[in-house]
């Protein structure tokens, strides 16, 4: 740790204590606006037998998707929930209004977090079944091989077992970033004494919402009751008069729940539920204004064969959602690289990392954009330039997903600078699209190809490579 990350870090070590306690304290108080959920049975899913990795007995239960409404039983807005955890009592049954939203539960997997949002029922995931039911069962199979361990192998059916393992499959290749969206943010003015809110939907679409209630008790407000509107889905501009610091609350009960927010039960020992298909209720966000929320204690970069690894840590964390990862050559814009989850509230040292792969040969910054429950960002730049050099040889790598529906990506590094070209073939060796064909410099590359934009319908392909004097082909699975 240098001097002047010490000196920053041990000055504030008893005000992050302090947050701490205040934050504990605020989501205490907010019990009277957790939004009920009113669990009225299962629409889908299927009876099946399997190895409960909790109790290592075999087990038969229904598994899948379970309907509610929130607020009312009869007019509160539509929405469903997978099982997060296995467990489940002997006396547990449905219907039941003893579930509220929940916001004491630590991040979710990544890959749990990838299959709610990418799959049944509010999203068409790669490979769907026919049978609804047995799609069901085997989302909520996948979502408990992460959380609890289950081993996929000891289900029953044959059909929901392979579906399950892979969702699985899908879900380890392409879950790197998924997080919870955050649907309400406080924007920074270009003038510090103001912020606007941001409020959006599920998919990150700016949404409308009125009735929101500011609440300051370190300062005083320009407005306190705002609304946001369409198109950009913002409020008007609240000034903050006579506030160094302190937490700006916002409360609406028209706020949007995002798919993977998290249920729980009045009762400890009743499993969380996982929002599977989205809607609105009432929430309360809260902004730490003028304090910085996390610690940075080091951030370093090693390069290791076009991968550039990234590791920094935090000495204490208040309110930290994520951080996102961008990366900018020189003269260009930022972009954003990759996610990985915050721990929310600590005061001990954590540690993370990255590895952004395949970057092409070149010299590039890097910087860390840290989150807020609430959407507030803090930049963090690293301090050096990292220089990544071209590959020692040619390489073509196994596309992924695979199976895929529709888009798969394709790695591949280039030794030298020339001519490259990328084609895919049918089974009878026929050229059925282009994916490149052109120069390129030297270096690592990945490329993203769409099946429907080529026209191909479900089977095997092939993929071939050519640059220089080297050539390779692959086999890819197309599933519609």
């Amino acid at each position: 740790m240098n001097e002047a990350v010490q000196a920053i870090t041990e000055r504030r070590i008893l005000k992050t204590a302090l947050l701490i306690v205040l934050f504990a304290i605020t989501f205490e108080q907010s019990a009277a606006q957790y939004t009920r959920a009113y669990i009225s049975g299962y629409s889908a899913g299927t009876a099946v037998s399997f190895l409960n990795p909790v109790t290592g007995t075999p087990d038969h239960r229904f598994a899948g998707l379970a309907e509610a409404s929130l607020f009312d039983s009869v007019t509160g807005p539509h929405v469903s929930f997978y099982f997060l955890d296995i467990r489940l009592p002997y006396v547990f049954s449905m219907p039941r209004n003893d579930y509220h939203d929940d916001i004491t539960s630590p991040g979710l997997d990544e890959r749990v977090c990838y299959i709610v949002r990418c799959f049944y029922p509010d999203s068409a995931g790669a490979g769907q079944l026919t049978d609804i039911n047995k799609e069901a069962a085997a989302v909520q199979f996948a979502i408990w091989h992460f959380q609890d361990g289950l081993q996929l192998n000891t289900i029953s059916d044959p059909v929901i077992g392979e579906r399950a393992e892979q969702i699985a499959e899908l879900a380890t290749a392409n879950s790197h970033g998924y997080n919870v969206r955050q649907t309400v943010e406080f924007v920074m003015d270009e003038d510090p004494e103001f912020f606007s809110i941001r409020t959006t939907g599920d998919h990150g679409e700016p949404v409308a919402v009125d009735s929101i209630v500011l609440t300051y008790e370190d300062g005083i407000l320009s407005e306190y009751n705002i609304s946001t509107s369409l198109p950009t889905g913002l409020s008007q501009r609240i000034q903050v008069v006579y506030g160094n610091s302190g937490f700006i609350d916002a409360f609406s009960r028209k706020f949007v729940f995002p798919k993977a927010s998290i249920f729980r039960s009045d009762s400890s020992q009743n499993p969380r539920l996982l929002l599977a298909r989205p809607g609105t209720g009432a929430r309360s966000f809260i902004f730490d204004w003028g304090t910085l929320p996390v610690e940075l204690t080091s951030f370093t970069a090693e390069i290791i064969r076009g991968t550039v690894k990234l590791r920094w840590s935090t000495g204490s964390e208040v309110n930290n959602s994520h951080f996102d990862i961008q990366r900018r050559s020189l003269g260009s814009e930022w972009i954003t690289a990759g996610r990985v989850s915050g721990m929310g509230n600590t005061s001990e040292l954590t540690e993370y990392e990255y590895d952004d792969r395949n970057v092409p040969a070149g010299t590039y910054s890097y910087r860390l954009m840290q989150y807020d429950l609430n959407g507030n960002h803090t930049v963090y730049d690293l301090t050096e330039e990292v220089s990544v050099g071209a590959p020692s040889e040619y390489s073509l790598s196994q596309n992924y997903p695979n199976p895929f529906n529709p888009v798969t990506n394709i790695n591949f590094s280039v030794k030298s600078e020339g001519i490259v070209s990328l084609n895919v073939y049918d089974t009878g060796g026929k050229k059925v699209a282009e994916i490149l064909n052109g120069y390129r410099q030297a270096g690592n590359y990945r490329i993203s190809f769409d099946a429907v934009r080529a026209g191909l319908a479900s089977g095997v392909y092939f993929y071939r490579l050519e640059a220089g004097n080297f050539s390779r082909t692959l086999r890819m699975t197309l599933i519609k």
